[in-house]
């Protein structure tokens, strides 16, 4: 399914950190479609395959980003915590 609005992989490069997580998703949903549906050219399906894992890609590192904060923010968390309840029983730190 090609149309005016369907990206090549070079314009998905440019615009791809722009795009928030669930868009970038729904767009990668949209490949699938199109190459489920089986209308498409070898090189059309070639090109969107590719910009599809481009798009992979791009949402696996925004989760990795987002494990590691996560994993930031419970370890300040976890410090904070301990550092305040040593203060309360009069233990140092």
């Amino acid at each position: 399914m090609k149309g005016p609005n369907r990206m090549t992989p070079r314009q998905l490069t440019e615009t791809e950190e722009s795009q928030s997580f669930e868009h970038q998703l729904e767009m990668i949903e949209a490949i699938v479609a199109d190459l489920e549906s089986g209308s498409l050219s070898l090189d059309d399906m070639l090109n969107r395959y590719e910009a599809g894992m481009r798009l992979i890609a791009a949402c696996q590192q925004r989760l990795n980003d987002a494990e590691l904060k996560v994993t930031e923010i419970a370890e300040v968390t976890a410090s904070t915590s301990m550092k305040a309840h040593d203060r309360g029983t009069g233990n140092d730190a």
